[in-house]
């Protein structure tokens, strides 16, 4: 077993059971920072509670900077993962087997590519939509190889996740590395 940390999720792999088991970390030193900050504006006369409540409370774990994803995104990245391969069972996904705050996936093996190859490879793939979320598609690491394809293993993101309907096939069909 090893172990692989992200910035939302810390993930513990188990090859002898080819299972990755996503465990969401909660940022409770990035929430207190968050506060802080709104409490500094308020002590210089700069602060709104309006912004306070919004950045702390109403705007979601996609928005940088508010409690909800200090808090939250792991656990909203591992429910949308789970939700993404639950509804459309893509081939270009790892499969994701259940969900209870955690996520539990079909480890991959890792694919021996540099990052800018990687990412060459799927510009000419996927073409200029891979700047859509240029830091997913420059990173070897969110894929891997599965029963000899090229499979997503980070696909919670929205936006990475209606690439992926869009080109999946596309990236399974014409990938080599």
């Amino acid at each position: 077993m090893h172990v692989q940390h992200g910035s939302y999720r810390t993930v513990l792999v188990i090859p002898s059971a080819h299972l990755a088991i996503k465990v969401p970390r909660v940022r409770v030193r990035e929430f207190v920072s968050n506060v802080r900050y709104h409490v500094r504006g308020f002590r210089e006369g700069k602060g709104s509670w309006r912004v306070f409540w919004q950045y702390t409370f109403l705007k979601g774990v996609d928005t940088y900077c508010t409690g909800q994803r200090a808090l939250f995104k792991g656990v909203v990245d591992n429910w949308r993962e789970w939700r993404f391969w639950s509804e459309t069972r893509h081939p270009v996904l790892a499969p994701t087997y259940g969900w209870f705050g955690i996520s539990v996936q079909r480890t991959v093996d890792p694919i021996e590519i540099v990052a800018e190859s990687f990412f060459a490879r799927m510009l000419e793939i996927v073409g200029e939509d891979v700047f859509d979320d240029i830091h997913h598609f420059a990173n070897p690491g969110n894929f891997g190889s599965l029963n000899g394809r090229l499979v997503a293993v980070d696909y919670a993101s929205p936006g990475v996740q209606q690439l992926l309907l869009r080109c999946g096939e596309a990236i399974i069909r014409d990938f080599r590395g």
